[in-house]
């Protein structure tokens, strides 16, 4: 039987990630963010289950208990601190949606108890670096809070960072390095993702039919020396949710495990990643699929653990 490394990654954000398009509280995409808990207690099990090992990529911000805790960090961070402090009202989201759609240290406790998770890094408030005045500086101070939290706070936590909508730059890669990372993740090494308009709305059709009918796959990516200074684990695929009874769960499905075969095949480590939130509704359904795909590729591979994400 055939050996496969396999990398999951998710993007744990709670509120922080979708602050820009959510802003009434009588949003229906709420009961997502507040199924998170949920969410995680079940895919943690299947995780142990299976024994297959993901690392979750936390915004550092919910780690702390509320605006003001998270403010006292702020205030004692320097430079990075007061850039952040002058650009966002930390408190407006809390005020508006309650501090559990922001905060919640008990599920990062309890993901730090499961020997199958490793956590990693995904950023410190969300901020996303899509251009515009000072975007460059602002993303800077975020790797240098999520470094410093990491370094003082989280020292056991992977050295892994998963930046925010998975905009990036040469310049923040490097920051990276300097702020003590060892590694972060790439967007998909194909078409789709690979160039500066990865972002406009037609790549973002093709992206949304790629879940369930083959547009592209990824290409090998040169081989990394082992004296690189931060590694690009690069992603492969994005694990689009499921609803209950959907004719394209199947088709989903047999598109994830094609795209698993072609990695195998071509010597490309499957790097997979979703959101928490993503499964926040039909929860069942979408951990159900997940539960089809492990024993799919449990029968065709033996899965093996990667180099995930440490370094050391």
């Amino acid at each position: 039987m055939k050996q496969l490394p396999l990398m999951i990654s998710l993007d744990l954000e709670l509120l922080w990630g979708l602050k820009h398009r959510i802003s009434s509280p009588t949003d229906a995409y709420l009961a997502n963010i507040e199924n998170v808990p949920i969410v995680m207690d079940k895919l943690i099990s299947v995780f142990e289950d299976y024994k297959i090992l993901a690392c979750v990529g936390a915004v550092s911000a919910i780690n702390f208990s509320n605006s003001n805790d998270l403010c006292e960090f702020l205030d004692s961070s320097g430079k990075a601190g007061e850039i952040l402090s002058k650009e966002f009202d930390i408190f407006e989201g809390e005020k508006l949606f309650g501090q559990d759609m922001f905060y919640n240290p008990k599920l990062i406790t309890r993901l730090e108890k499961s020997d199958f998770i490793r956590m990693g890094s995904h950023s410190f408030i969300h901020y996303n670096f899509s251009g515009g005045n000072n975007a460059e500086l602002l993303a800077m101070a975020e790797i240098e809070l999520s470094g410093k939290f990491l370094s003082e706070v989280k020292y056991n936590w992977d050295k892994f960072y998963i930046f925010p909508r998975n905009s990036y730059n040469k310049l923040l890669v490097e920051k990276l390095h300097h702020c003590g990372f060892e590694a972060y993740r790439g967007v998909a090494n194909n078409f789709l993702y690979n160039n500066s308009l990865s972002n406009n709305y037609w790549k973002r059709g093709l992206r949304l039919v790629d879940g369930s009918f083959k547009i592209a796959e990824p290409s090998r990516m040169p081989k990394q020396s082992c004296n690189s200074k931060i590694f690009n684990d690069c992603a492969t695929f994005f694990l689009r949710p499921v609803k209950s009874n959907s004719y394209f769960a199947n088709m989903q499905l047999k598109r994830l495990i094609s795209h698993v075969d072609y990695c195998a095949s071509n010597e490309i480590i499957p790097h997979l990643w979703w959101h928490p939130h993503n499964f926040g509704k039909d929860i069942d359904s979408n951990v159900s699929q997940l539960v089809k795909f492990f024993d799919i590729i449990k029968e065709k591979y033996s899965l093996i653990e990667p180099r995930l994400f440490s370094r050391k």
